[in-house]
């Protein structure tokens, strides 16, 4: 089980595993949004690579409801290009 009230950096997928279910209170998340982005910024020669994973959406947006609390919020940052589709969605922030 995680310690509350700390912060982890590692691989979420492992993370979540010893999280108990309805026991967050917010859950912020800014996975890769499934659309392989490469910036247009650059007119001659982009510098940059592709977004690492940026092709695939891999956040389980299931396991993250079955955490949060029934009163707690989520906040899932992701493309237009490629919304997510929920029924238990209630509000868009644009």
């Amino acid at each position: 089980m995680l310690e509350p009230n700390k912060i982890y950096c590692g691989d979420y997928l492992e993370l979540i595993k010893d999280i108990p279910s309805k026991s967050i209170d917010l859950i912020i998340a800014d996975p890769p949004y499934g659309i392989s982005y490469l910036s247009n910024y650059y007119k001659y020669f982009n510098p940059h690579k592709k977004i690492i994973n940026d092709e695939n959406l891999f956040i389980s947006v299931n396991e993250l409801w079955k955490l949060l609390k029934d009163t707690g919020a989520m906040y899932v940052f992701y493309s237009h290009k490629k919304p997510l589709m929920d029924n238990r969605i209630k509000n868009i922030i644009i």
